[in-house]
């Protein structure tokens, strides 16, 4: 069982990669697959909830919370409650128990019709790996999916996912450097599913001075607090504090997206436009279980600066609640009545 570390937890809020813990269920592609429509023994069921205790009593961030959560797994294999089901309906109907007892999003036992690969601690990826991940990346233009600028000057930007910060970077640079003269800002998280804190203060970066503290990860590996300040950028290349900054969210805007709206709207650079969030902020990484089952374990979370506290099971809330495909409309609306 891989166990995962410090640095891997404050690195994603979510792992943003083809098998990422999205909000949804659990592998929908992998139902089509001959193994995922067999029952699983009880003895591997048995196996799996003991490999489940012990990743979440070894990394979890609540670990006062394990007693109560392993309990629910055994008192359900006892009463039937997974008898007769296939790998991807246990894995959904495990995760329906763990989160009756516990609020964590991130949470989730995970099921892969590819075996997963087995790794010593602080292992780093390999070659092959790294090269997949990086492809997925490049497909998704490392998060940055629109920028333009709209009618009456407004600068638009559609972020997908916060991905790798170092090769992020120069698109992100290049994106705000072309949204610079705009007379206000539309940023788009409807959809966002996370990524790097990293990224999220690199884009941070651009729309607030330089040192603000926007977010800190505590961890439970090591009892550390990491802080995620905004880098310096070059005033010519930095959004003016005197542009307004709107923020689209909806029920997908997820994790390290959740954040960013989150932060900007406690620091009251932006006025947050949409539906509520999905509502996870523990930051973790997945944990091998056996050849085909993993669990993503949240070993942090989120506290803002601010509020002391986070968006865990609540969601960012709407300063201008709306319907998700309503939203760019309402920001256009709420940015030409300011212009008037």
């Amino acid at each position: 069982m891989s166990k995962i570390t410090a640095t891997a937890a404050f690195l994603s809020l979510l792992c943003v990669s083809p098998a990422a813990a999205v909000p949804q269920d659990s592998s929908p592609a992998d139902r089509s697959d001959p193994a995922s429509s067999q029952a699983l023994p009880a003895a591997e069921r048995k196996g799996l909830i003991d490999s489940i205790g012990r990743a979440l009593a070894e990394s979890y961030v609540f670990p006062e919370k394990v007693p109560a959560i392993a309990a629910k797994l055994r008192f359900s294999e006892r009463a039937g409650r997974y008898s007769g089901m296939t790998p991807p309906s246990l894995a959904d109907a495990m995760n329906a128990d763990i989160h009756s007892v516990v609020q964590d999003a991130h949470l989730a036992v995970q099921y892969s019709a590819t075996p997963l690969p087995v790794r010593a601690p602080d292992q780093e990826p390999s070659a092959a790996e790294r090269a997949e991940r990086d492809a997925f990346f490049r497909s998704m233009n490392y998060g940055i999916r629109k920028v333009e600028v709209l009618e009456g000057n407004v600068g638009y930007l559609s972020i997908d996912g916060f991905l790798d910060a170092g090769k992020t970077a120069s698109i992100i640079d290049a994106a705000m450097t072309f949204l610079s003269n705009a007379g206000a800002i539309v940023l788009d998280l409807r959809g966002n599913h996370g990524g790097s804190p990293e990224t999220v203060a690199l884009v941070a970066s651009y729309l607030l001075p330089a040192k603000t503290h926007i977010n800190d990860i505590y961890l439970r590996e090591g009892n550390l607090t990491k802080q995620f300040w905004t880098n310096s950028i070059a005033e010519n290349r930095r959004i003016s504090d005197k542009v307004p900054v709107y923020v689209l969210t909806d029920k997908r805007t997820a994790s390290a997206g959740e954040e960013l709206a989150y932060d900007l709207q406690q620091l009251k650079r932006a006025t947050i436009v949409g539906e509520p969030t999905w509502g996870g902020a523990n930051p973790g990484g997945t944990v091998r279980l056996s050849d085909h089952f993993g669990i993503f374990v949240p070993g942090g979370r989120a506290i803002n600066p601010i509020t002391k506290t986070n968006w865990e099971g609540v969601g960012v809330r709407p300063d201008v609640p709306i319907a998700a495909d309503q939203a760019l409309t309402k920001a256009m609306d709420l940015i030409r009545s300011r212009q008037k």
